[in-house]
Formats: C-alpha cells, structure tokens, sequence
C-alpha cells in the first residue's frame, strides 16, 4: 500500500515543502488550450495565486496554480507552483511550474482505456508555446498501465 501512495506524497510535499502565499496575494483567471496524450485536447481553466502584478500584464514570482482541464479523452485537476509567469489577459505565455495532478480518462484516451485514475507530478514550460511532460501511477487495481507518461503541447501555462 506504501509504494502506491509515494507518488503522490512526494507531490505534496514537494509543493508544501515552505512555499506559502506572499502578504500581498493575488487572484487571477488564467486558461489555455492544449493537445496531447492522453487526453487528446483540451482546455485549462484555472486561478493564479500569490504575488500577481500588472494591469493589462501580469508578472507573478513564486505562485500557485490551480488548474482544471477537461479534455476529450479524460479530465485532470492540478495544484501547482511556479517561481516565475508572465502573462496576458489570463494567459500565462511564459514561466515554468511543477504540478501535482489527478487524471480520470474517459472517451477515447490516447493509448490507455477509458475509465481508469491516475496520480503523479508533472512539469510545464512555456515561452509563447508551452510543454508538458507527467509521470503518473494508476490509482486502484493493477494491470500492465499502471505507470502512465503524459505530455503535450499547446498555449498558456
């Protein structure tokens, strides 16, 4: 049962590990648009947390994302921190984040079937374009997909 759990108390101690909101939190909307594997395409939707300036442009420094990102081939929820992003009108065209996420497929995934649940980290860059690569475990059962490697590649972080 230990080894099951260690990919995701690794997570959440990497993002508890002294990171907290700065005096002067802020609150912003962001979104973005991405294609990939497993779930196909997709669209993010999410809230900035932290030290969050600018008017028309934003600039964080050490913030966190919380990020829902339902897809075609499966929906996946995310808390994240970013020592830096850059960003406009809600999209974060640059900086870099480290996620904590949970994937549930359904539909049509690319190359694992519908129905299952996974948990792992994975990590975002972006200037202009962004990437995406996760190493995640199935959560419940076991079977020959039991580690899933995820990526993609899109707009905003």
């Amino acid at each position: 049962m230990l080894a099951r759990m260690r990919a995701p108390i690794v997570c959440a101690a990497l993002l508890a590990a002294g990171l907290t909101l700065p005096a002067r939190a802020a609150m912003r909307p962001t979104w973005g648009v991405e294609a990939g594997s497993p779930q196909r395409v997709t669209a993010t939707l999410g809230l900035l947390l932290g030290d969050a300036r600018g008017d028309g442009f934003e600039l964080g420094r050490r913030v966190w994302l919380v990020q829902v990102q339902p897809g075609l081939g499966g929906g996946r929820i995310s808390l994240g921190f970013a020592p830096f992003a850059a960003g406009s009108s809600g999209l974060l065209f640059a900086g870099a984040a480290v996620k904590a996420t949970v994937l549930r497929t359904w539909g049509d995934p690319a190359g694992v079937p519908g129905g299952r649940t996974y948990a792992g980290v994975s990590l975002d860059a972006a200037w202009v374009v962004k990437g995406s690569l996760g190493v995640m475990r199935r959560l419940g059962g076991g079977g020959p997909r039991d580690t899933l490697v995820t990526f993609g590649i899109g707009i905003g972080l």
